[in-house]
């Protein structure tokens, strides 16, 4: 009697095919490090020198002696370096067994794509410290002490040196507005002379921005910074206001905005010396290459495994603290 031979009779004995590219299913975009200019540092820690006022300028009659002299002060600026990695490990059969599998492609270097997830990972975790790091140890210094009015950034007073203190206002609950954002940009440019180009907020606070204009208006992808023009696809929108680009980013601390000058702040990364690790250069966090200078090296074997750790040795830093601002508890 003949019999019909059905998928379920044979499916065990059929291969399984994949598609080459395996689909991540991870929003690490790390939309701060993707616009913000990155530099090479050197030496023990990341420092600057700062200029306050302090010159004379005056009127004086005619003829009569010179009584009062001034000059600005210089003061020193330092951040200690933020240490950042990721550490993976595969066993020889895993790697073995991947290499020689016929599907997916994307799998068949476990290290190599273990490195690349591993850097995207960290990119997204210093992209978060870039708001939140509290810059003690070697954690980032992040706008929560970078931009403030008020406390001790890159071992500067803020209480003797009001010079370096950042405009803040706490918007008590209220509502953003155009108003609220104009008063904010005037107020930065009377303290340092400077408009500031770019705002950065979470999603819930950028949609409220969005709620002041036409609901039928469409958000660009472009953003002009110091670092130049970065295409930001389909992972932010940009809403202009006045000559101020404002973009989401995931990690935006939650009902506010982040008031920038692209040409007053950089992440300085620290690059290794040739014969202690391998130089990588950039991670791609799925939307943008993100140059942060990190570097690989194999850690000792134990057993039948290979264990590595990619590493990214840099900092935040703010230039001039006086052009930059934030509002803070927005309704």
């Amino acid at each position: 009697m003949a019999t019909t031979q059905s998928l379920s009779a044979v499916t065990a004995a059929l291969a399984q095919a994949y598609p080459d590219r395996i689909r991540r299913q991870i929003n690490r975009a790390s939309v701060l490090l993707s616009i913000l200019p990155i530099t090479v540092g050197s030496g023990k820690n990341v420092a600057w020198d700062v200029e306050s006022s302090g010159a004379i300028g005056e009127n004086f009659s005619d003829g009569a002696d010179v009584a009062n002299y001034g000059s600005d002060d210089l003061a020193a600026a330092v951040l200690s370096w933020g240490l950042y990695r990721g550490n993976f490990t595969v066993t020889n059969l895993a790697a073995a067994a991947a290499g020689s599998s016929q599907s997916p492609s994307d799998a068949k270097d476990l290290m190599s794509r273990n490195m690349v997830n591993s850097m995207s990972r960290v990119a997204s975790v210093i992209n978060a410290a870039c708001y939140s790091g509290t810059g003690t140890g070697t954690t980032m210094a992040g706008f929560a002490i970078a931009i403030d009015s008020a406390g001790t950034y890159a071992t500067i007073d803020r209480s003797s040196s009001t010079w370096w203190q950042s405009y803040e206002i706490d918007a008590g609950a209220a509502l953003v507005s155009f108003d609220a954002i104009r008063t904010d940009l005037a107020a930065i440019y009377t303290n340092s002379g400077f408009r500031p180009d770019v705002g950065l907020c979470a999603p819930a606070t950028l949609n409220k921005l969005k709620g002041l204009f036409d609901p039928n208006r469409t958000y660009g992808k472009d953003v002009s910074t110091a670092r130049g023009v970065t295409t930001l696809a389909n992972n932010s929108d940009v809403v202009m206001i006045d000559g101020c680009a404002f973009i989401e980013d995931k990690d935006a601390t939650a009902s506010s905005i982040f008031y920038l000058n692209s040409n007053e702040i950089e992440v300085q990364v620290l690059p290794q010396a040739m014969n202690f690790a391998n130089p990588l250069g950039a991670a791609d966090d799925g939307f943008n290459k993100l140059m942060l200078a990190f570097h690989a090296y194999e850690l000792g074997r134990t057993g039948s495994a290979r264990k590595a750790s990619v590493e990214a040795q840099l900092q935040l830093k703010v230039n001039r603290c006086n052009a930059f601002g934030k509002r803070t508890n927005i309704g």
